[in-house]
């Protein structure tokens, strides 16, 4: 394969400005990658929370006019706190991160399953929904793509120089 390299008179500044960028990229990338995950995990959380309390679970936790005075589920809690940001990696020249959970029932609250055990007994038990949070959150995430990529290429930037 043959490079095409040529330097336009005066401009040696520039070059040696672009060359430090690029050394300092990678690194830069990762970062910023590392700071948006962290912004997914803690939007996915405040989501997470509300599509709980929103589906008439926790309405107050008690006092004087309380409608409900029922404390959240251990793994609804558990649920809410469990996303957190993953590692950033590079994978054939692709910069890749993932905001992964710790919940070991995420899957049945994102996906929905038959109901089991003695309620899966009972004559009117019905399948449970999925409640499609995270597919939810990722969808409207993916139409504001072009602005939050423009974002992160700033950041990037800026960090680099």
């Amino acid at each position: 394969m043959m490079e095409i390299k040529f330097i336009p008179e005066g401009a040696e500044e520039l070059v040696r400005e672009l060359e430090r960028i690029e050394r300092r990229f990678p690194a830069t990338t990762e970062k910023v990658l590392k700071d948006e995950l962290r912004t997914i995990a803690g939007d996915l959380k405040r989501k997470t929370a509300e599509e709980i309390n929103s589906h008439g679970r926790v309405k107050n936790k008690g006092g004087k006019g309380s409608t409900s005075t029922r404390k959240k589920k251990r793994s609804e809690v558990l649920l809410e706190r469990s996303y957190a940001p993953g590692k950033v990696l590079m994978i054939h020249g692709d910069y890749r991160g993932a905001v992964t959970t710790k919940a070991p029932h995420y899957h049945l609250v994102e996906e929905g399953h038959a109901p089991g055990g003695w309620h899966a007994k009972q004559r009117r038990a019905q399948p449970v929904r999925g409640k499609k949070i995270v597919a939810a959150y990722m969808a409207r995430r993916s139409e504001r793509a072009q602005e939050i990529g423009e974002r992160i290429l700033e950041k990037v930037l800026d960090e680099a120089t």
